[in-house]
């Protein structure tokens, strides 16, 4: 359990130090998203804090009880830790200031770290789910 909590923790924050460096040192390269990916509704900004603290509580349950369970795989105890410290991190800076930074370009959005944990950790989860022996 020590193992996962550090790197839930760890993931979340590595990006929120992350988010705080870019914004003051290369704030020409943050943009701001006050809605879901790619903004979406980002004009309910309560809305959107709401369904993803709702969301990351909801991940936090799953996440308590795979790394209790002795029938979880290391792969998907893994895959839920980064899926979690990304949320977490998204979800904080969303309740404190209404919006979360992204500052890592690629193609014509752009990301952050918690979000690319939160993807690798998706997929991470859905192979251990894929290649589990029942």
């Amino acid at each position: 359990m020590r193992k996962e909590l550090c790197l839930c923790a760890g993931t979340a924050l590595a990006d929120l130090a992350l988010k705080a460096a870019f914004r003051k040192f290369k704030p020409r390269q943050v943009v701001f998203n006050h809605g879901f990916a790619a903004n979406r509704l980002e004009g309910h900004p309560e809305a959107v804090a709401g369904v993803s603290a709702g969301m990351t509580g909801f991940l936090t349950a799953i996440w308590l009880d795979s790394i209790r369970s002795k029938d979880s795989s290391p792969l998907k105890r893994i895959g839920l830790s980064l899926c979690l410290g990304g949320a977490v991190s998204n979800t904080v800076e969303r309740i404190i200031s209404r919006r979360v930074t992204d500052y890592l370009p690629l193609g014509k959005y752009v990301y952050n770290l918690g979000d690319f944990a939160i993807y690798t950790g998706s997929i991470l989860e859905a192979a251990a789910e894929l290649f589990q022996h029942k």
